[in-house]
């Protein structure tokens, strides 16, 4: 019976509607509603636009039985584009006959180069209740742009009186003019008060063209940083064309040789450079003044005497070994009594220290720095600490946790100023974070002038990730 039952249901009519509608064909058909007018950059300096401007139509026809009026609404417009003439609009208004054709030109005549937009609405038969279209007109004079690949440069720190480079890509878009461009490289003030430029560019290419008869191309720049005193700058290089549009180019460096800086530095030089104390030896048997200097491996193919040095600091002492009137500590130093046997063994270390880890080496740092740190940054003897965590506690501190504050105070024996220990932040997270970026902004500005090399840390980069 169920089966009978089912089938009886399938079997059943559908019910049927009945549906009436009317399909009503617009009055007025428009081949477009939207207008672009796009010009490369000098067209505004050829002084024909205003009279001759770039024309575009849109071509309106009658698809009624009866006659239309239309009107493209003008006057109720607010529109600067249209008031200043820059969108000219001939032929707005009118009436057409049943099949009748018409166009309506819109020109495009900007002063300055930009981008410039408007919206006419449409309305027939004297109905202006009802938007019967809308036209959209939009129009642009392109300017030529200059673009630098990477955006910014933050150069590692190097010793004193050492050379870092990088290579920059500078292009150039909607460019149809020979265009060179100059570059203003900033002056930088020392401790002394003298001004100097620790930073140079060169275009290897020769050539400093980013167009040439027309076709736009990319150019090699060379920026090099140098300084004789210990400096950490943050500037910007400005490459301006001949339109006189500037194009900035952010650049941190730091020179130093506190070997705290240059970890980074040596560690990927180890495998050519090394760190020796030259003294100058007397016949007597006191210590006398030396030099800490960075200085190549000895090689059989290069001679001490023709590399640069870099000298760190001044240190007193006693090398029982050197003879009189000798200067040198290092075996290598001594460059005709190496034997072929050290020098294969010390090119076998060389081929060693080649594949150098940075990870590996930076976490060796890091490792050191939280031991050192533990066992004497603090007031109190030792307290284990993790970096970046340890240091970051603020928002979370108890009653007793030590903070960076407190290691600031104990090595340096100032307090920040405005900072004081466990200081509780808002429960409001917009306020807290205001706070944890005046309190950061502070300790960057104290250890800047302590000396570290931070010019190109922010206080946003030390807030906690989430």
């Amino acid at each position: 019976m169920a089966s009978d039952s089912s089938s009886v249901q399938l079997q059943s009519p559908t019910p049927s509607h009945k549906v009436k509608a009317t399909a009503l064909y617009p009055p007025i058909e428009l081949s477009t509603t939207k207008v672009e007018f796009s010009l490369m950059p000098g067209y505004n300096d050829l002084g024909v636009i205003a009279a001759d401007p770039f024309m575009q139509k849109i071509e309106i026809r009658n698809t009624s039985k009866k006659e239309v009026k239309w009107l493209l609404d003008i006057n109720s417009q607010e529109n600067k584009a249209l008031d200043e003439g820059i969108f000219r609009i001939y032929n707005y208004n009118g009436s057409l006959q049943p099949g009748q054709r018409h166009c309506i030109t819109i020109g495009f005549c900007p002063s300055y180069p930009g981008n410039y937009s408007i919206e006419i609405p449409m309305f027939i038969n004297e109905e202006k209740t009802i938007r019967y279209r809308v036209i959209s007109v939009t129009g642009v004079i392109h300017t030529s742009k200059m673009i630098i690949d990477p955006p910014f440069v933050n150069l590692d720190p190097v010793p004193l009186n050492t050379e870092t480079k990088v290579t920059v890509q500078i292009s150039c878009i909607n460019c149809l003019s020979d265009c060179k461009i100059q570059v203003e490289i900033p002056e930088v003030e020392i401790e002394d008060g003298n001004w100097f430029k620790p930073i140079s560019c060169e275009f290897p290419e020769g050539s400093s063209s980013l167009c040439v008869n027309g076709t736009n191309k990319s150019i090699t720049c060379n920026i090099t940083f140098c300084s004789f005193t210990p400096i950490s700058i943050s500037v910007d290089v400005i490459f301006i064309d001949q339109e006189q549009n500037r194009l900035k180019l952010p650049i941190s460096a730091s020179a130093d040789n506190c070997l705290l800086t240059l970890y980074r530095y040596i560690g990927f030089h180890q495998a050519d450079q090394q760190i020796v104390l030259k003294t100058a030896s007397t016949s007597t048997n006191y210590p006398s003044d030396g030099k800490v200097i960075l200085q190549p491996y000895y090689s059989p193919e290069t001679s001490l005497s023709s590399s640069t040095l870099t000298a760190f600091s001044t240190v007193s002492s006693y090398y029982p070994d050197s003879s009189p009137g000798t200067t040198g500590t290092s075996k290598m130093d001594k460059g005709s009594e190496v034997s072929d046997r050290e020098f294969l063994g010390a090119t076998n270390n060389w081929k060693k220290l080649m594949f150098f880890d940075e990870d590996v080496f930076c976490q060796k740092v890091l490792t050191a720095i939280q031991v050192w740190v533990s066992l004497f940054g603090w007031s109190n003897g030792m307290n284990p600490i993790s970096i970046p965590e340890s240091l970051r506690r603020i928002k979370s501190c108890r009653k007793g946790t030590k903070t960076i504050y407190d290691l600031l105070n104990h090595l340096s024996g100032h307090h920040l100023l405005g900072l004081t220990a466990n200081q509780l932040l808002p429960s409001d997270p917009v306020e807290c974070i205001l706070q944890l970026h005046w309190h950061y902004s502070t300790l960057l500005v104290f250890l800047r002038a302590q000396g570290a090399c931070l010019a190109h840390v922010k206080p946003e980069f030390l807030l906690e990730p989430e």
